[in-house]
């Protein structure tokens, strides 16, 4: 499994570097630390998405459940999910029952202001306005939701700014290809 999971993040990281340097950038230990925490964020995002997919089928179809009602309970099993293995695997936050009930609530907030306000006024927005077709806006929306969805987890929920600050600085070193 880890060989798998070795080959996975160094294809990756492969072409994150690809990237910077078509961008001119050099390519740090912080900035790796950085992107592999994305890809692992990305990964629990995955499961995240069939564990709601799971619950939500389940209560709508198994328990009878209206679809608003099932959406709800999904969104809340899964906000624990992501908050649960982003702590675990992805920011390793070893804090305290109160803090990291405190870090469950940031959880929870960040994935309701991506996942649902803003997804829901970008899909508003992609069918209703822009005419784009209601199978491709969901797709889309991920590709806007989660690095937003991303930091705030990793800033303002885990708290954890490691390689931040060096990720995004300018400066005349960084413009040379490796």
């Amino acid at each position: 499994m880890q060989k798998i999971k070795n080959f996975i993040a160094n294809i990756y990281i492969f072409f994150v570097k690809l990237f910077y340097k078509l961008i001119r950038k050099d390519f740090t230990d912080k900035d790796r630390h950085v992107w592999l925490q994305f890809l692992g964020f990305v990964i629990v995002g995955c499961s995240n998405f069939l564990v709601q997919y799971i619950v939500f089928t389940g209560c709508f179809y198994g328990l009878g459940f209206n679809e608003l009602i099932s959406n709800t309970i999904g969104f809340f099993i899964s906000g624990f999910n992501a908050f649960f293995w982003n702590n675990k695997f992805v920011f390793k936050v070893k804090k305290s029952f109160k803090e990291s009930f405190v870090i469950l609530i940031k959880t929870y907030l960040a994935y309701g202001a991506t996942g649902l306000l803003l997804s829901s006024a970008l899909l508003y927005l992609e069918i209703s306005i822009l005419h784009i077709p209601a199978f491709i806006a969901p797709v889309i929306n991920l590709a806007i939701t989660t690095p937003i969805n991303f930091f705030l987890n990793k800033l303002w929920a885990f708290n954890d700014k490691s390689g931040m600050k060096d990720m995004f600085d300018e400066d005349e070193n960084n413009s040379s290809i490796e």
